[in-house]
């Protein structure tokens, strides 16, 4: 699982916001392929450890979307409201 991508870490584009941060009544998570997604905390079906290590999570969404991100479920819920 070495190829996940921190939790925390600056986006690519200068101005953009961190991983983890709520935007405008999104919160913005990157998965392991490098992907943003800004999903609305109300839309967040589950989560849970990915892994026997606890540090990825699985954060399922609707239509049976699950992003991976490499932070502990800890971490993840502590940027939820």
């Amino acid at each position: 699982m070495s190829d996940l991508k921190p939790f925390a870490t600056h986006l690519p584009n200068s101005t953009a916001a961190m991983a983890g941060e709520r935007i405008h009544g999104y919160m913005l998570f990157v998965d392991r392929d490098g992907v943003r997604h800004a999903v609305r905390p109300g839309a967040v079906i589950c989560l849970s450890d990915a892994d026997d290590c606890r540090d990825t999570t699985a954060i399922q969404l609707p239509g049976a979307r699950i992003i991976f991100v490499a932070a502990s479920l800890d971490d993840v819920l502590a940027t939820f409201p």
